[in-house]
């Protein structure tokens, strides 16, 4: 029994998984006593509180019981389901636990017990793929929902109307949401959060000068160039009021921002599976290329920027102004050193401005629970997927994560004085796009990540670089 103490998943989680794997391979069997705590320690190296945290998270899946002067056994029971969910990261399990809970009030008489496996999310694609080509996919996993497309055409998910044909017509979705997890008419993802893109801004600052946020670029602009003027704070060196990811480091963040302003100058990407990038991809360009390098609003380093950059510094107070998405609060509270209740008085969030004769826009996105074919109890699966997503459930997570709930029942469930920036980011979601489905979004999304890189560095201008990305994906659509 080793531990990897270089790995980021955390010492219990490792040590639940090793005890787990060894009663699946019966060798712990029910009814056996399994090492106390002390001997744990002594066996693996490690203090009483990764030990103790990894047995009372055995004891919620169902695996053990623990009793005072009897000490830790393998549970037996006549009623016991299984499931394996894998997952990014650990705040992923809060809605399966969430949902667990609900399900042992539900049906007191089953066991269900809840195997999870966090891989990271660099590197979680491949995994699924990886463990479908074994014919080992797990029952459960959270992907992007950009990548269900691909997954429903290599036939890996259940789609739930095969589960569940009336259920999907008794909750209440936002339709936004629905649609991003329907592919060719059906419904394969179950989504417990949204995140949206949009403009950051100092709500503090504006306040201060009088005035209002921007909802246009020319807006954004001149606002911009008052705070290059006038910095809100003394600074050494460069003041660059304006950040955002631009280039291939940021990954899908700078698709993010990029599919946003095109979409504010009024144009679509694909319509009807057709590429159609043309004049509103150069506009949207040109506009951040000049943010760079004709009005110096911006650094050229944002060509270098990682996704998480602009939002901490942001979060610092080193601009007035961050494009990017909602899922960044957390890293701006970080940055900042606040609370929900100074990071409401401080900071605002936004649609995408709009572009001369545009509109405002935000695009929208997020992770999302799928149930695989080669899953042994789909519909088992799919029960908890349900308790795991109902409203109150939905609502706790999205409270404590900071992340837009995806069913307006849990919307209404939220605190007005406490959840308010939840409650502004929710009435975006009504009116968002989603990204474009399609098999070859990930090589979509680079070729628009370079042509963004190509133009900020000076390489070819926004025409020419909008005219060789429409040749590339033109290639990649069918």
């Amino acid at each position: 029994m080793k531990l990897d103490r270089e790995a980021a998943v955390p010492l219990h989680k490792q040590i639940a998984d090793l005890l787990r794997e060894r009663i699946e391979r019966g060798e712990f069997r029910p009814g056996d006593r399994l090492p106390t705590e002390e001997e744990l320690c002594q066996l693996l190296g490690v203090s009483r509180t990764p030990v103790r945290q990894a047995l009372n998270q055995l004891a919620q899946e169902g695996w053990i019981e623990r009793k005072r002067k009897l000490g830790t056994r393998v549970r037996e029971s006549s009623t016991f389901h299984g499931l394996t969910a894998m997952l990014p990261e650990e705040r992923w399990e809060m809605p399966l636990r969430l949902g667990l809970d609900l399900f042992q009030q539900a049906f007191p008489a089953r066991t269900l017990r809840l195997s999870t496996r966090l891989v990271g999310q660099q590197g979680l694609r491949e995994k699924i793929v990886q463990a479908v080509a074994r014919g080992d996919a797990p029952d459960i996993a959270l992907i992007d929902t950009v990548w269900l497309s691909e997954f429903v055409t290599l036939d890996f998910l259940c789609p739930i109307g095969e589960l569940d044909p009336t259920w999907i017509h008794q909750v209440d979705f936002f339709p936004s949401v629905l649609a991003g997890n329907t592919i060719q008419g059906e419904l394969y993802g179950l989504q417990p959060e949204a995140d949206l893109s949009g403009l950051w801004f100092r709500r503090d600052w504006l306040e201060k000068e009088g005035i209002p946020p921007p909802t246009t670029w020319e807006e954004l602009l001149n606002i911009a160039r008052h705070f290059a003027e006038a910095p809100p704070r003394s600074r050494p060196g460069n003041w660059y009021p304006l950040l955002f990811p631009g280039g291939r480091r940021a990954g899908e963040t700078t698709t993010y921002v990029l599919l946003s302003l095109i979409l504010s100058a009024g144009g679509e990407i694909f319509r009807d599976s057709q590429v159609e990038l043309g004049k509103p991809a150069e506009i949207a360009l040109q506009f951040l290329s000049e943010l760079v390098h004709r009005y110096r609003l911006a650094p050229k380093e944002v060509v270098d920027f990682s996704w998480d950059q602009a939002p901490s510094s942001f979060g610092r107070g080193e601009c007035a102004f961050a494009l990017g998405g909602s899922y960044e609060k957390a890293i701006i509270k970080r940055a900042a050193g606040w609370d929900d209740a100074t990071f409401g008085e401080r900071v605002g969030f936004l649609p995408m401005p709009a572009a001369p004769r545009g509109r405002q826009a935000t695009i929208a996105g997020g992770m999302t629970y799928v149930i695989f074919r080669q899953s042994k109890s789909p519909q088992t699966a799919f029960k908890l997927l349900q308790l795991a997503l109902s409203p109150r459930a939905m609502r706790d997570f999205c409270v404590s994560t900071g992340q837009n709930p995806t069913r307006l029942s849990a919307v209404e469930l939220l605190d007005p004085e406490k959840d308010g920036f939840l409650q502004e980011t929710a009435r975006l979601l009504s009116r968002a796009r989603f990204r474009p489905q399609l098999p070859t979004y990930a090589h979509i999304s680079r070729e628009l990540q370079g042509m963004l890189e190509t133009v900020l560095v000076g390489k070819v201008r926004p025409r020419e670089a909008v005219r060789r990305t429409e040749a590339v994906l033109c290639a990649l659509t069918p």
